[in-house]
């Protein structure tokens, strides 16, 4: 391209940006782009129907374990060779059945609940790991290139293997690909408006008897099912739904899966089935954010029939918030501190222990806890009550092995906190989290406890679940033992407390043995299968992980209902250009979706939007009652927005770029060829520190900056790629050394060098790194 054709306006003049001069192919800065990480070359589309030369182990020679799993199938060359990079380099980790290497056993269960790595249909709609199109903003990526996976590998294994470079662009090849046949990769069979949702379930509700009406509710699906979910995911989510409802009942008889269809679009519940109350009901729905009264009379007859104006919600909403608190607490009836629990369930915790009608197990290390645990056993009349005894540490009064009788008295053990898993009637469990004084709380304390499987602190409730899907998990006792094996240190009364309250194995192992076939019973009552997951992850947290999800646009067009060809169109129709130009070039983060969606409703639809009360919503969100916080994510979160997805050649871009917290803001602009450059900061504007929660614009104007202003423009034909890197500490890129008093940008070079230069260096937990990418069609 000509120099003169590549101009940055700065001050009202132009200034020449061309990082061309010293590259060897004359590249520009306006176009600097493509793939970022490009630890592979470029063009990978062009060659779509060829396949990679990897010299990789097939999935069947790589992986000897015998499993019930059935891997997806790749359906052509692209495919195949995506898949076998995480055959080898991933599944080890992630792919439930397949958790072995070199033949053997490597892991108990899936890391993180990430266990469906090799389910290359399902991965591609998982939008929290992969962004269609767009390598360098799909998580997953990012993590392979940033060196931060295989982590067994980057932990120093070296034995273990880890993507070479053609492996790599295998994958980014596929992610490519995906980008291009978004349209055409899934069509529903038939597409569930609100209006025909309505129809649906009213229908289904004049068929019950009239007496049955009154009090009936629905859970949803339609969104999940218009937005493509396999068949295999839509049982999970359906199991996880009744098990939702089971998990947050009061009566002692289970309730199974009442489909009104075939297809699955909607399942049918009483609240007297549950004990709930209409009250409650209504408790519930005052916060949900997509009530759609559909303009016709029918929707009328179904609200009087059912005695609600919101006789039906979506089951992955219900699912996020019952199953965390407030809603949880709110629904289960949950009291503010462990003794109204025990007066709730009829249980006297302290007389018990003071009466040696309790059964216990202390161990040093357990999934969950940091330190030493002791777990303690009582019966109520519904089945078992297990609560612990949680410790921020090891030493003195919070040692089991120094203080083994249980807390209180001089020769006590000082404890930071506890949490309690007690049936319900039906034998499904119920879960509470505690303080060592008694007052509940939503979250558990870092330092304390974690939720291994969820990498986040352990909340009250979805933590619980995960954790104990199949139920009471087996313990082995090292108290009764360790006093046993110590006479001289512990006099004769408190090894014969210890014999009474702490059984041998194969006592403590027949009580969980009935706990755990007491809760699974329930399930298979409920017509639910136990060991069912997806990928690893429990049914209640896979269907809640959903709507946890990024939307992207195909979500958003299921979710307002609409056929995904007319709903970007219909989207700009109704004011919501700003949204649309969001779902085009990346995913929407779900709490904004959120904030968004009552805003168009009605000029997308034949209906009336039934807005959340006032101050609901926030009532809603999971932890809004309570002072503790979580720990700081290692991860910074970034977004980064431009105007619009395509643009023609010469027209001035501009970047929105948002962060959760105050970071230094490095951007790269790659072009199709692969060729790199930082565009911010630059001479113009070196000072990159940004301010958290607020909008930066890119250019930064002169009232923003105190410096020139310039203006970016596009004006190369093809695809760009805009890289958006967050860090803490200012130090997070290696290979970028800034030379402004000689360039005025920061030249990347290409392919390869391009991904050593923007590689994030590992930081220490407390300070963060964030990174987002976007694509942008520019045509003449």
């Amino acid at each position: 391209m000509e120099e003169k054709d590549k101009t940055w306006m700065t001050a009202g003049r132009e200034r020449d940006f061309l990082l061309g001069k010293k590259l060897a192919g004359g590249m520009s800065m306006n176009s600097v782009k493509g793939n970022v990480l490009a630890i592979l070359g470029r063009n990978l589309l062009a060659a779509a129907a060829v396949s990679v030369p990897i010299a990789l182990l097939s999935l069947d020679m790589a992986h000897s374990q015998t499993s019930d799993v059935v891997i997806y199938q790749p359906k052509n060359d692209v495919e195949r060779a995506a898949q076998e990079m995480l055959a080898k380099n991933c599944s080890r980790c992630h792919q439930e059945g397949r958790l072995e290497y070199q033949g053997k056993p490597y892991r108990q269960k899936p890391e993180s609940g990430f266990g469906d790595i090799l389910q290359l249909d399902r991965l591609a709609e998982n939008t929290d790991r992969i962004t269609k199109g767009n390598p360098q903003g799909s998580k997953l990526f990012a993590k392979i290139v940033n060196s931060e996976m295989p982590k067994d590998f980057y932990e120093g294994d070296f034995e273990k293997p880890s993507p070479s470079k053609e492996e790599v662009r295998a994958l980014e090849k596929w992610i490519n690909l995906l980008g291009e046949t978004l349209v055409a990769s899934c069509e529903p069979a038939e597409s569930s408006s609100y209006e025909r949702l309505a129809q649906q379930i009213a229908q289904d509700l004049l068929n019950q008897p009239e007496s049955r009406r009154k009090g009936t509710r629905y859970l949803s699906f339609a969104n999940l099912l218009d937005a493509c979910a396999l068949e295999e995911e839509m049982k999970v989510y359906r199991q996880g739904a009744i098990k939702l409802l089971n998990s947050l009942g009061s009566n002692s008889d289970v309730l199974a899966i009442h489909p009104i269809d075939e297809r699955g679009t909607a399942i049918r519940f009483h609240l007297d089935d549950l004990g709930w109350s209409a009250d409650l009901w209504e408790q519930i729905v005052t916060g949900y954010p997509y009530g759609i009264r559909p303009a016709n009379g029918l929707y009328e007859s179904l609200v009087q029939a059912s005695g609600s104006d919101i006789p039906f919600v979506r089951a992955d909403w219900l699912a996020f918030y019952a199953a965390r608190p407030p809603l949880y607490n709110k629904i289960l009836a949950l009291p503010n501190s462990f003794a109204e629990l025990q007066a709730k369930l009829g249980i006297d915790v302290a007389e018990n222990i003071s009466a040696h009608r309790v059964w216990r197990a202390g161990f040093q290390k357990s999934e969950i806890s940091a330190n030493n645990r002791l777990v303690e056993r009582h019966t109520i009349d519904t089945g078992a009550f297990w609560t612990s005894y949680d410790f921020a540490g090891n030493k003195k009064r919070q040692s089991l092995f120094q203080f083994p009788l249980g807390p209180g008295g001089k020769s006590g053990f000082v404890h930071d906190g506890g949490e309690t898993i007690f049936n319900l009637p039906n034998g499904f469990q119920a879960y509470y989290l505690n303080k060592a004084n008694g007052e509940f709380i939503p979250e558990g304390p870092p330092d304390i406890v974690l939720d291994r499987v969820r990498k986040e602190a352990v909340t009250n409730g979805i933590s619980c679940m995960s954790c104990h899907s199949e139920g009471i998990k087996n313990v082995t006792d090292e108290i009764g033992p360790h006093v046993e094996a110590n006479k001289s240190v512990f006099s004769l009364q408190v090894r014969q407390e210890i014999a009474l309250m702490h059984p041998d194995k194969a006592k403590m192992d027949q009580l969980i043995q009935q706990d755990r076939g007491r809760f699974q019973s329930a399930l298979r009552n409920a017509g639910l299968d136990p060991e069912l997951t997806l990928g690893g992850t429990e049914m209640i947290n896979a269907l809640s992980d959903r709507y946890e999800r990024k939307v992207d646009l195909r979500a958003a067009a299921a979710e307002y209902g609409v056929p995904l060809e007319n709903f970007p169109r219909s989207l700009v129709a109704a004011g919501g250009q700003s949204l649309e130009t969001q779902l085009q070039l990346a995913s929407v983060p779900r709490d904004h979706f959120e904030t968004e969606f009552g805003q168009f409703v009605e000029r997308i639809i034949d209906g009336t939007f039934i807005a959340p009360s006032t101050g609901a919503a926030a009532k809603l969100k999971p932890g809004s009652e309570t002072q503790v916080v979580a720990a700081k994510p290692a991860d910074l979160q970034v977004s980064l927005l431009a105007e619009k997805a395509n643009y023609q050649a010469g027209e001035k871009l501009v970047l929105t770029v948002k962060t959760d917290r105050d970071c230094f803001l490095t951007l790269v602009n790659i072009d199709g060829s692969g060729n790199g450059g930082v565009i911010f900061p630059n001479a113009f504007s070196r000072d990159n520190h940004i301010r958290g929660a607020q909008d930066f614009i890119f250019p930064p104007t002169k009232a923003a900056s105190g410096e020139d202003e310039y203006d970016f423009k596009l004006n190369d034909v093809g695809d760009e790629q805009v890289v958006a890197i967050c860090d803490e500490s200012g130090e997070a890129l290696v290979n970028i050394q800034h030379d402004f008093a000689q360039d005025e940008f920061t030249n990347l070079g290409a392919g390869e060098a391009v991904g050593k230069a923007i590689n994030i260096v590992k930081r220490q937990r407390d300070k963060g790194v964030g990174r987002t990418a976007i694509r942008l069609h520019v045509h003449q």
